[in-house]
């Protein structure tokens, strides 16, 4: 199909997931066909406001979005009271958009954060980029950021840390 933009291939990943490839595929071309996908802005609206959906779909309006609705939600997670900052934040590493890295850092590094978002921010940069992912957790221990150590154990047996866009790191 002509047309398709990153987040199509996301929503279809997950909606394949969940129901099989023809309801997948159809809903795909109906979001195409009917002009369905979210805005920025509407997918960050949707994501505050999703109150009756299970906590592993909090993420899920930001990543149908896909890379369009990368630069709001780097914008976003600046503010360390946002609602829901740490599912921003591993939304951001399910996108997968390298121009994430470097906010994603700076809240991994920042010591005055909370570990959450601490956390949240490694586990993102693993999901963009393994390698980089994986030198900076190694810079940490439980100590310094609470939990850390699951990361690394992640990364020691080669598990990978899979996108929910089924796309690798």
């Amino acid at each position: 199909m002509i047309g398709f933009r990153q987040h199509n291939g996301a929503a279809g990943v997950l909606l394949m997931r969940r129901s099989g490839i023809l309801p997948a595929l159809l809903a795909i071309f109906m979001a195409c066909t009917q002009g369905v996908i979210p805005t920025p802005e509407e997918a960050l609206k949707e994501f505050y406001e999703a109150d009756d959906v299970m906590e592993e779909q909090l993420m899920d309006p930001l990543i149908l979005a896909g890379q369009t609705v990368v630069p709001l939600v780097l914008k976003e997670i600046r503010n360390r009271d946002m609602r829901r900052r740490g599912y921003a934040i591993l939304a951001l590493g399910h996108i997968g958009d390298r121009r994430a890295l470097n906010g994603l850092r700076k809240i991994a590094r920042d010591a005055t954060e909370n570990d959450v978002s601490r956390l949240c921010a490694l586990r993102a940069i693993v999901l963009i980029d393994r390698t980089e992912g994986m030198t900076l957790a190694k810079e940490y221990t439980d100590e310094d950021i609470a939990n850390v150590g699951w990361i690394h154990r992640q990364l020691e047996t080669a598990t990978p840390l899979a996108r929910r866009t089924g796309r690798r790191p």
